[in-house]
């Protein structure tokens, strides 16, 4: 017998899900990521320069900063340009407002309704939903972080190749970080309440990849590492990443070395665990994790 979910909802994305069952066991489940074809590749060739990082910030409109900012990356490589210290360090404030936005909603709105087996956040059960008033409140202290460096809540103006198209002062982002002092309660409890939950196992299939970088977690640059332990330059990325097209999917599947591979915050800290803050460990689950449930919680730390 087969059992069809054509359509997945709390994903960024689309995707359906088809299960395979002979009497009282399951033989098979078949997952399929399905987007509509868009060209970015080839719409940006011919274009100029520095149009490059806004166009592909229309990528996603949830990881729009990461796309802008990597595409300013990959122009800067080409020619050959590194920015100065002072723009680096505004490009990782810039990331860093990125990452909160989009682990906020990923944790209180796709993810946590699982934890509670209820089919949106909209059901969660009234303990929960009270806090939500206190999460829309992070989003628009980190929305405005993203706006202040790069022009717009979503889909940043400002990111160019060597450049921010708009001055960004001291004075401007001392005035801001009043309000992050402001929210940082409201981030411990974040925390602290997915530390409490209860994480289901499931082991990370194939390799945990992230960025590694001597002295600090990265957000911009580093070496391509694997939890193992090797790690290679970024000029690798081709060689050692493969990316393809699996039926019936419609989107890229990537290897690593040739085998599956997970990015994203549980590889991220696991590799760069050294950095983390002493408050950080003191509620981190043990390290280095290969429970893939536990991105979840990494991601609320």
């Amino acid at each position: 017998m087969k059992v069809e979910v054509p359509l997945i909802t709390r994903v960024e994305g689309h995707g359906h899900v088809e299960i395979i069952v002979d009497g009282e066991s399951l033989k098979e489940v078949r997952m399929g990521i399905h987007e509509g074809p868009r060209f970015f590749e080839s719409v940006l060739v011919g274009r100029r320069w520095w149009e490059i990082p806004e166009m592909s910030a229309r990528i996603c409109g949830i990881c729009t900063v990461i796309h802008a900012l990597a595409a300013a990356k990959a122009v800067e490589k080409a020619a050959g340009f590194s920015p100065d210290e002072t723009l680096h360090n505004l490009r990782f404030l810039l990331a860093g407002s990125a990452h909160i936005q989009s682990h906020i909603l990923h944790l209180y709105f796709l993810a946590l309704p699982d934890y509670f087996r209820v089919p949106s956040a909209l059901h969660l059960p009234e303990k929960v939903k009270t806090h939500l008033k206190e999460v829309f409140r992070l989003k628009r202290v980190t929305n405005d972080l993203t706006e202040l460096i790069g022009g717009r809540r979503v889909h940043p103006v400002t990111v160019q190749p060597g450049r921010l198209t708009q001055d960004v002062t001291s004075e401007m982002l001392k005035s801001y970080l009043k309000r992050m002092e402001d929210i940082m309660d409201g981030l411990r409890f974040t925390a602290e309440f997915f530390t409490d939950l209860e994480h289901p196992y499931q082991k990370v299939p194939g390799h945990q990849v992230a960025l590694k970088e001597a002295g600090r977690l990265p957000l911009l640059k580093g070496e391509i590492a694997y939890l193992e332990g090797k790690s290679f330059p970024e000029e690798r990325y081709m060689d050692l990443i493969e990316e393809r097209v699996l039926p019936p999917n419609t989107t890229k599947r990537s290897h690593f070395l040739g085998e599956p591979f997970m990015v994203g915050a549980l590889p991220w800290v696991n590799i760069g665990r050294d950095h983390l803050r002493d408050e950080v460990k003191d509620i981190a689950p043990k390290l280095p994790s290969d429970n893939l449930f536990h991105n979840n919680l990494v991601q609320a730390l």
